[in-house]
């Protein structure tokens, strides 16, 4: 089962890689990156297909969250811009929204520790988000790709590769 969703979570982060980059740190900034693009409402009707809803394009962005290192502990520098998240998450236009956390490393270290690594650290944004910020755990999911999915494919090392994915699920 835990195969079968990070396939789809692979199909979604694959569909539209075009992410915001992590320069918008504030609340108002990640609101305007998350929130859905609304389109006016049309009178005719499309037919799509069946895998057409994990090929949309997902709203996103990079978010760099500082953790202590080696450790899931966000440190200072990261707590405050999961402030500004947690803030975004309960503005009235994100509120109804469901929302994807994914952890991503560098290529430093062996491939399991970058895959625990990446996960522990998407959890810990959840149970941030979820104890301090009052988001609810319900639309919340954590996962972490440890290296495989580097933004700076060229530079695996990058310390841009060392980021948290937030994507809001339109549901």
């Amino acid at each position: 089962m835990r195969g079968m969703i990070l396939a789809m979570i692979g199909l979604l982060l694959a569909a539209g890689a075009d992410t915001q980059p992590a320069a918008a740190q504030s609340k108002n900034e990640i609101i305007k990156t998350l929130a859905p693009i609304r389109t006016s409402p049309t009178r005719g009707i499309s037919v799509e297909p069946a895998a057409a809803p994990l090929q949309r394009d997902l709203p996103k962005i990079n978010l760099t969250i500082t953790f202590e290192s080696g450790s899931d502990r966000p440190a200072l520098a990261g707590q405050k811009l999961l402030d500004e998240l947690g803030a975004a998450l309960q503005d009235p236009s994100l509120k109804s929204f469901r929302f994807l956390i994914v952890g991503h490393t560098d290529a430093a270290g062996p491939e399991l520790y970058n895959q625990q690594l990446s996960e522990r650290r998407a959890a810990a944004v959840k149970a941030y988000l979820v104890s301090k910020s009052q988001i609810e755990e319900a639309r919340l999911t954590a996962v972490g790709f440890g290296k495989s999915r580097p933004l700076d494919a060229a530079n695996p090392m990058s310390a841009e590769n060392r980021r948290v994915e937030i994507i809001n699920l339109l549901n």
